[in-house]
């Protein structure tokens, strides 16, 4: 009966040898696993980031510029409109300078309005972009609260292999 709880005895400690083993690789892997995915979700996130940052700059100094544009060529349009308002008490020479300033006027309203066209298109682009960072930006959030429930996770093994390791 001695030999037999010695035995039984041997045999347990060698399955808990083996079930801590186990125990232990899967932690291990566990960690590796979850070290690289937190590594490559913060690369990617970083990344994404710095693309947004460098996009919604590239976009502010676009529109700075076609807002720049749009005054300076309201500013022509109203030169333009002094102008022709001068040219239509003149005569004769006069008439044929008034053309010309007409058709400029139309040219620069074209020009003028497709400006105000390219302005709304990128402020659309650029409301896009922003609505694109706080998806980006919720995502993230999400992915460090999935990054939580995996470190609770993992304390909760850690408190069952202790509870193991001390049965």
């Amino acid at each position: 009966l001695q030999k037999i709880k010695e035995k039984l005895e041997i045999a347990l400690e060698k399955h808990q040898d083996s079930s801590m083993r186990k125990f232990q690789e899967q932690n291990e892997t566990f960690q590796a696993n979850r070290a690289k995915m937190a590594e490559g979700l913060a690369l990617a996130l970083a990344r994404k980031d710095q693309e947004w940052s460098e996009k919604m700059d590239q976009l502010e100094k676009e529109k700075n510029i076609l807002t720049a544009q749009l005054q300076e060529m309201k500013n022509q349009s109203m030169n333009l409109f002094q102008r022709r308002d001068e040219m239509d008490e003149l005569e004769g020479f006069q008439q044929q300078e008034l053309s010309k300033i007409k058709h400029m006027l139309l040219k620069k309203e074209e020009s003028l309005g497709k400006m105000e066209q390219e302005l709304e298109a990128r402020t659309r682009e650029l409301s896009r972009t922003q609505e694109e960072l706080m998806n980006s930006n919720q995502m993230s959030s999400d992915l460090s609260q999935k990054l939580e429930e995996l470190q609770r996770h993992y304390s909760t093994l850690e408190e069952q292999r202790f509870l193991l390791g001390h049965c």
